[in-house]
């Protein structure tokens, strides 16, 4: 598309439907279905509130602790943002060769000590929640033919 087909719609005008039922996000050997950060998620949005509710007065002193609002955040993105998953093994098969290593399922509990022994990943994932391209159809659609 040449710049003079773009409109603000086009490069702010975000997949609704994207933005809450994910997109596929991968790695080496795995796979992660994402949902946005806000947006159309309204689950996520209203398990932030819920969650933050008790911490507001620190919240708004910009004061709250920050293991207080991590913990918070793991919890909303493997309950609200990460929605399923492919290829994450089970940790307590990491010795053995790859071809024996099980799958590990795909519950909140689990994604959160994914979260808790790689926090990289989870720094990855929330970027990738909060990057308005990938929750734009022209844009996916674009990137995907490059």
């Amino acid at each position: 598309m040449s710049d003079t087909q773009h409109s603000i719609y086009s490069i702010f005008g975000t997949d609704k439907n994207i933005e809450q039922t994910g997109f596929l996000l991968t790695y080496p050997g795995s796979k992660f279905i994402i949902a946005r950060a806000g947006g159309a998620n309204r689950s996520y949005t209203t398990f932030m509130e819920q969650q933050l509710r008790p911490h507001r007065k620190a919240v708004e002193r910009g004061h709250l602790d920050d293991e207080i609002a991590n913990t918070i955040l793991r919890e909303a993105f493997a309950r609200h943002i990460v929605l399923s998953w492919e290829g994450v093994k089970n940790p307590e098969d990491m010795d053995l060769p790859i071809e024996e290593q099980r799958d590990l399922e795909f519950t909140p509990e689990n994604c959160v000590a994914l979260f808790l022994a790689l926090p990289d990943l989870f720094e990855d994932i929330r970027d990738q929640s909060t990057t308005l391209a990938n929750f734009i159809q022209e844009q996916r659609d674009e990137d995907a033919k490059s």
